[in-house]
């Protein structure tokens, strides 16, 4: 039985089952765990205190302890003496008005903070609660009763001596973070800035390094199409921007309304015009052991190609340099997504580079005057 002042004591046993002997200590027929919380009664009043057992076992069990919940103090457990018992249940919290709408509230009941702005702090516990937001973002706050509020208390000037101090080294250590958010932003600008010179040089010699060996021509096609080409015009141009070669080439099939759009070039033009066979058999003897520099060179060797396999013949490969692919790194803009340089065209590249030629675009010998121009004009410029 507990009493009002005694309590009761523990009781231990020692029980025995297939798995061992085990020593079970219990208050009021309920067993303890080792940190379980009751109350000793010490001098007529009931004290909070943990129950605590280590895993040393003698012959009359394990020892254990009680540790007072308001210190450190520790002290031995007398199984036989000390009068206890479980802490008895707290009682049920009042049930607090809640609202969900500021108009609802009744005056008087306000936050912490609007306590605050009028000098006040709360007196008491929460009187009510209310829910507030908006687009389901909401958030749950505690009101306070004005009535039961209390003056918040003057700060000394010691306080307000720490206060403007705190608040000074707050704003320096903002200020210098922001120093230094600001240097790294320029430290990853001026590396990116270099990194985007560096590939631009690394452009620039590839195409200074063709134009030095001097052994290169530049190559130009127009065709049916851009999924299924078949070349309709090819020209060939030497360094210097003369045109060694350029002829119609009459397609086995029709040309395209969008290819016909960007050159011009119509089926009854070149009706009359050579085949492939004819003008290959005059191309690939002026080519020669040249390297060929073209704008977007895959499309123009994809050409090539299939218009030769057409007519039962081969491309000879040769060697092939692609300019837009190395003038990509030189004018093209860097993109993010694809990790890679965007293409321009070669009227785009021949305006940055101040190129300006009389030559009809998107003809073939036209646009192969303007790459042998485009080329001269990078490599004029000193390397960096």
């Amino acid at each position: 039985m507990t009493t009002a002042t005694t309590g009761s004591t523990i009781k231990r046993t020692l029980r025995a089952d297939a798995s061992g002997a085990t020593w079970t200590d219990e208050l009021e027929g309920r067993p303890l765990e080792t940190g379980t919380r009751l109350e000793l009664c010490v001098r007529g009043r009931w004290v909070p205190v943990l129950y605590l057992r280590d895993s040393h076992t003698s012959l009359e069990g394990p020892r254990a302890y009680l540790r007072y919940q308001r210190g450190k103090k520790t002290v031995p457990l007398d199984l036989d003496g000390l009068p206890l018992r479980w802490p008895p249940p707290a009682p049920p919290a009042p049930e607090r008005p809640h609202y969900t709408w500021w108009g609802d509230v009744p005056e008087g009941l306000l936050t912490r903070t609007a306590l605050r702005a009028e000098g006040l702090r709360p007196g008491g516990e929460p009187v009510a609660t209310i829910r507030y937001g908006r687009r389901g973002r909401y958030q749950e706050t505690v009101l306070y009763d004005r009535a039961q509020a209390v003056p918040r208390k003057e700060a000394t000037p010691a306080q307000l001596a720490a206060l403007e101090k705190a608040t000074e080294v707050r704003d320096q250590n903002a200020h210098r973070r922001r120093l230094e958010a600001a240097a790294e932003v320029e430290r990853e600008e001026a590396e990116w800035q270099a990194w985007l010179v560096e590939q631009a040089g690394e452009g620039r010699a590839a195409l200074r390094e063709i134009v030095v060996r001097g052994h290169w021509l530049s190559l130009d096609t127009e065709t049916t199409e851009l999924e299924q080409p078949e070349v309709i015009e090819v020209a060939l141009v030497s360094p210097a921007g003369e045109v060694l070669f350029e002829s119609l080439v009459r397609p086995l099939g029709p040309v395209s309304e969008g290819a016909r759009q960007v050159h011009g070039i119509t089926d009854e033009e070149l009706a009359g015009a050579p085949t492939w066979p004819e003008v290959c058999a005059q191309l690939v003897p002026l080519i020669g052991a040249r390297e060929l520099v073209a704008w977007n060179a895959g499309f123009d060797r994809r050409a090539l190609a299939r218009s030769s396999a057409l007519h039962g013949l081969t491309w000879p490969g040769g060697s092939w340099h692609c300019a837009m692919e190395w003038g990509a790194q030189i004018w093209g803009e860097y993109s993010e997504r694809r990790g890679s340089f965007r293409w321009v065209s070669l009227d785009a590249a021949c305006a940055s580079e101040g190129v300006r030629l009389d030559a009809r675009h998107h003809r073939a010998a036209g646009d192969g005057r303007r790459l042998s121009a485009l080329m001269n004009a990078v490599a004029r410029r000193p390397a960096p």
